[in-house]
């Protein structure tokens, strides 16, 4: 018994030890001005739910706080950022007191002179070094040969195996990129260098915990690895002046026709960045395109119609050249669309260089802001029928220039290898769609993740949720009684835009919480489609507190963009960030 009693009195002391740190580490950050949102563990902070739930734990956040919440994640305080109109001005104006915010592993192992990591004067000089590489001059005369070769050569002699995709499209993302980097010698080092390039991967996601046995560790000494081979080839080049036709002959010239004049350990970043960019998006954008080929049959027949076209007009071992590459509009579609509803990349990091205010709130210097992406994506208004494979949808060109397609991230620091990653992908395509017909799962494949679950039988009823408080002074307070308006517009079955209509939230409870509800006969016995939807502060019963403000963009309309379903209640339930009352003073 006495036993039983001093484990009990134990655990009761690390409970509330426990609570007493989660308590205190919550109160270091309950600063004046910043989001709402928690912060967990001190050091850790939340890293462990965020890297284990993914998507799902953007998702909780953002239902308990908005759009624009606090946390610690990746050991650092960082704000996220969901809402779609803050991320797009975020990406386009970097330079008004954001510079890149990525984790300090990445920053170890790829280098300080990584593209990513550098800002201002030597971003331009390093994005300007790396663009005279994959320019479209460079990728049509110098960059497209080499990846035909490459591709005609990989993709042989797979009939009647069984083969392993997502190993096949890493080992082709890893080559063909090492080809066009270092032609001559890509054979030679491939076997060392291909080992300590994936240690140095995994490194880079990993926590900065420099211990034996760590994937940081083992990341660390793989770029150490790195730096020793491409050190050691850059020597053997310079030595022998021979003339090179290759990314790295390009960055060692020191004549006119390189503007960029680079140093030995730039030079061995930008490489590092080449491979380290195109890896991940090459090989899972590859991997998931023959996926969803397989699973659409028809999507299959279109892309091979386009590219048996394209073969038709040429020999039999003729590659394709530039004028081939851009003819393949299909094929463009197909790589958006798999980029889309795979989403390779979730968003970007950025860092405060000072106290700066976003969004209504202030958030410190040094705090990271994590763009976050992935979820405007699935918008029903962006992308009608989003968890749908349509590569057609993308056959309109108005598409890839909406304000909204952040695929390929946006501002100064759009991804500068988008062309040469299509180019790559598309090659991959035209000889898997031309030599191999059928193919098949060899078992039954794994479940991909999707955002959310769609629901055939019947429409489902749109619910849309926020909070309404009263600011006065520092304070911030929920107000009951409190209304918001939900205006939308739709397009009848014609496609004609038609006049707006509103609804009322029910008054807000004591939490400061409401709830509206759009049932889906109102649209259905219309015969319409929901185009665009917003909210907005429409009443407050305190007559202390009633001046609406755009905070969340409470008077402009805070649009309706992320949502998530609710199975038992057959309705998609929209989340609004907090709208802001104030008493004019």
């Amino acid at each position: 018994m006495g036993v039983f009693m001093v484990i009990v009195g134990l655990f009761l002391m690390v409970l509330c030890a426990c609570t007493a740190v989660l308590r205190w580490n919550e109160l270091r950050y309950r600063k004046k001005g910043l989001p709402p949102g928690t912060m967990g563990w001190p050091v850790f902070g939340e890293t462990t739910e965020f890297l284990k739930q993914g998507p799902n734990f953007m998702k909780n956040q953002r239902a308990r706080y908005g759009s624009f919440f606090k946390s610690h994640i990746l050991g650092c305080p960082t704000v996220v950022s969901m809402d779609p109109e803050l991320n797009r001005y975020i990406l386009m104006n970097e330079a008004k007191g954001l510079v890149p915010g990525y984790p300090q592993s990445m920053l170890d192992i790829l280098g300080k002179c990584n593209i990513a990591a550098v800002h201002g004067s030597t971003h331009k000089q390093m994005r300007g070094a790396l663009l005279a590489l994959i320019s479209p001059t460079m990728i049509r005369e110098r960059l497209l040969p080499k990846i035909d070769e490459f591709m005609r050569d990989f993709l042989s002699n797979w009939e009647n195996k069984v083969i392993n995709i997502q190993d096949k499209t890493k080992e082709m993302a890893f080559l063909s990129s090492l080809k066009q980097i270092v032609s001559a010698e890509s054979s030679s080092v491939a076997t060392e260098f291909m080992p300590e390039f994936f240690k140095l991967v995994l490194g880079t996601l990993s926590l900065p915990i420099d211990l034996p046995g760590t994937d940081y560790r083992r990341g660390f000494q793989a770029r150490k690895n790195i730096l020793k081979t491409l050190g050691q080839l850059i020597e053997q080049r310079r030595e022998s002046e021979e003339s090179h036709k290759d990314m790295l002959g390009y960055l060692m010239r020191h004549d006119d026709r390189n503007r960029h004049k680079l140093s030995d350990a730039e030079i061995i970043d930008q490489i590092i960045t080449i491979l380290y960019s195109g890896y991940e998006t090459v090989s899972t954008t590859s991997m998931m395109a023959v996926k969803y080929l397989h699973d659409h049959p028809a999507v299959l027949e279109e892309l091979r119609k386009e590219h048996m076209g394209i073969r038709a007009r040429k020999r039999a071992e003729e590659p394709i050249d530039w004028n081939d590459l851009k003819s393949m509009r299909f094929t463009r579609a197909v790589i958006f669309e798999t980029s889309r509803l795979a989403t390779i990349v979730n968003g970007v990091l950025r860092k405060t260089t000072q106290e700066m205010e976003l969004n209504g709130f202030v958030i410190p210097k040094g705090w990271r802001i994590y763009v976050y992406t992935r979820e405007i994506n699935y918008d029903p208004f962006l992308y009608s029928d989003p968890l749908a494979f349509n590569p057609w949808r993308w056959m309109d060109k108005g598409l890839e220039s909406q304000n909204y397609f952040l695929i390929f991230g946006g501002g100064t620091r759009q991804c500068p290898g988008k062309e040469l990653g299509i180019a790559e992908i598309s090659t991959f395509l035209h000889y898997f769609v031309t030599r191999y017909s059928d193919y098949g799962y060899a078992s039954k494949p794994q479940p991909v993740y999707k955002p959310m679950l769609d629901v055939k039988e019947e429409p489902l009823s749109i619910g849309i949720e926020g909070i309404i408080l009263c600011k006065s002074g520092p304070k911030t307070t929920p107000i009951e009684g409190a209304v918001a308006r939900i205006t939308c517009l739709a397009v009848d079955e014609h496609g004609y835009e038609t006049a707006p209509f509103s609804i009322l939230s029910k008054p807000t409870d004591s939490r400061g919480y409401y709830f509206a509800t759009l049932y889906p006969h109102q649209l259905i016995r219309s015969n319409l489609k929901l185009a665009d939807c917003k909210a907005f502060l429409q009443d407050s019963p305190l007559e202390t507190c009633k001046v609406a403000t755009d905070v969340n963009k409470g008077t402009t309309g805070a649009p309706i963009s992320y949502s998530r379903l609710l199975h038992n209640k057959k309705m998609r339930l929209y989340s609004v960030p907090p709208f802001i009352f104030s008493n004019g003073y």
